[in-house]
Parts: structure tokens; sequence; C-alpha cells
């Protein structure tokens, strides 16, 4: 979401509103479902790269100070944890036992460094966005979920660290991605069809091919140095 935009802007929105120091108060940011997502059958090179890409953008935006960038996924890595997921109040009983634990990073200015054992989920934004801007609850669950003020440290926030100087770069082979996204399928069959159902507007979808979205998302990429293009 990005102010003065359609809500689902595209992804050049994003970077160009990070440039210019123009991000609003709330961003949620999603790859693209045919190309970077990091499900099977897409290239997990490209969805690494798709991280680096958003990282580099807040890295190098002038509001890094004032941000709080949480990389999460929605899945995990197997099919075991030695640490028992705990359970959580939720409106249907069914879901009220909490899964594996799924990969999170939180990045910015007044982060904290190291491991943070606090236990969150997918909720704990919506609980940040109750703390930080008073919003409406949306359930059960969401009130019982920690917010995430435990990542900040208070010491950092009128003195935030610098940004990362020396983040690798990824190498991207432009050609064999691009055959590889043009064999690819969607990771989000429910979207899919909710799209040829027209339960989504169009206005919403950014219907460029494939290609060009995958060539515009690369251009910004290599321009922040979050990959090196080859084989163009």
């Amino acid at each position: 979401m990005l102010s003065g935009v359609s809500p689902t802007a595209k992804l050049d929105d994003f970077f160009a509103a990070a440039r210019d120091g123009k991000l609003p108060a709330f961003s949620m940011i999603d790859p693209d479902y045919l190309v970077n997502d990091d499900h099977p059958d897409h290239d997990i090179n490209l969805g690494q790269a798709f991280v680096a890409s958003i990282v580099q953008a807040i890295a190098k935006s002038p509001q890094w100070a004032k941000t709080l960038l949480c990389i999460t996924y929605d899945e995990h890595g197997g099919f075991f944890d030695h640490v028992p997921p705990p359970t959580l109040k939720d409106e249907r009983p069914e879901f009220e036992q909490l899964g594996f634990r799924v990969p999170t990073l939180c990045l910015g200015g007044a982060v904290r460094t190291g491991v943070n054992h606090t236990v969150f989920n997918h909720a704990s934004v919506a609980a940040t966005l109750k703390t930080r801007f008073g919003i409406d609850s949306l359930g059960p669950r969401m009130d019982a979920s920690n917010d995430l003020s435990s990542v900040i440290d208070p010491e950092r926030l009128k003195n935030p660290a610098p940004p990362p100087t020396n983040l690798p770069t990824l190498r991207v082979d432009l050609r064999a991605a691009l055959a590889r996204a043009a064999e690819a399928q969607s990771s989000q069959l429910e979207l899919e069809d909710l799209v040829r159902r027209g339960a989504i507007p169009q206005r919403d979808i950014d219907s460029r091919s494939t290609e060009t979205r995958l060539r515009s998302w690369l251009e910004h990429a290599e321009r922040l140095g979050a990959v090196e293009i080859v084989n163009r």
C-alpha cells in the first residue's frame, strides 16, 4: 500500500517511493507469484534476489533510520521442529494450534542485533499496527499475539545504526531467468481463480507480461547493487 497510488501498486512504485523518501506509514510487499516468490517451480535464486532488492531499497532510502522492515515467510523449511509450537486463542478452535516456526528477519536503524526469543506469529504484524497506529482489533488471535516492540532498541531511536553496506551481490543469468519464468506456473492458484472470476478488480492487477515485470524489477535490483545481470 503506497500513498497516492492504488492500494495494490506496482513494485516499481515501491522502489520510487523508497528512493525519494516517500514511503507511507505502512507498506506490504509481495513477490511476483509467477517469477520470484521462492515457491516451486520458481528459481530460488530469483527469490533471494527479490529479498535482496527490497533490503537494498530500504537500506539506501532516506527513511532507513525510521523504518522497520520485517521479512517473513508463510511456510517452514521442513517437516520437523524440535520446539513444540504453542497454542493461541482463535475464533475457530481448529486454528488455535500454531505451526512450525518460519524464518523472519527484522531490519532497520533502531532494530536490536541478535536473535529475538519472543514468540511471534503472522498476526504479530497486525498487533504491531494496533500498538503503533491504534487500529481496531481484527480478532482474538491478533489480540493474543505479541507485537514487534521487542525487536526495537530504544537507545537507537535517537541514534540509529547505519544501513548495511557490505551485502552480497547476487548474479542473475537473464536469459536463463526469462526462459524459466516463461514456463513457470503460478504459486497462488486461489488468487488466479479470483482473477478469472473477476473478484479482484482489473485495476488492481499488473497486466504487464511476465517478461516485462521481470525485466523491470531486475533493472531496479541492478541499480541498487542487489544483483549483477549476466547474459542479457
